[in-house]
């Protein structure tokens, strides 16, 4: 099957529902639960402990690639941060995030993980830090 372990489901050549379901549910079963759909990332809560979100694991999403390593929460973290310091092509730009999903699909939870990033991002840049605390 065609897009099983592609990381980016949008460079698929036929994205159609059936497609999608099938990479998305082949991909969860091998604990890989975020997936990228282009700028989209899709995130598949799995209900147990995976050791995806240890201080190893954030240092590798800091100033990376996206594609360089897997699909990750921390990733969009990354970029976000890097495109409002100005440090991506665009130049400083204002970010959002938006987190959607049905109750129990762990919006509060990746919200916290995108904050704790965004935060360790930011450690040297202490007007952020304070500024994000305060939002939290």
């Amino acid at each position: 099957m065609e897009g099983v372990f592609q990381e980016d489901l949008a460079t698929l050549s036929d994205l159609d529902e059936k497609s999608l379901l099938e990479s998305l549910t082949q991909r969860f079963k091998q604990n890989h639960i975020y997936t990228y759909i282009g700028d989209i990332l899709v995130a598949m809560n799995p209900f147990q402990y995976l050791p995806l979100y240890e201080k190893v694991v954030s240092e590798m999403y800091k100033c990376h690639e996206k594609t360089s390593l897997p699909p990750h929460i921390f990733a969009v973290a990354d970029r976000a941060y890097q495109s409002m310091l100005g440090r991506l092509a665009t130049g400083p730009r204002n970010q959002c995030i938006v987190i959607s999903g049905e109750s129990g699909a762990g919006k509060t939870e990746s919200t916290k993980l995108l904050l704790r990033q965004v935060m360790e991002l930011s450690r040297a840049n202490s007007q952020l830090e304070q500024q994000i605390l305060q939002v939290s």
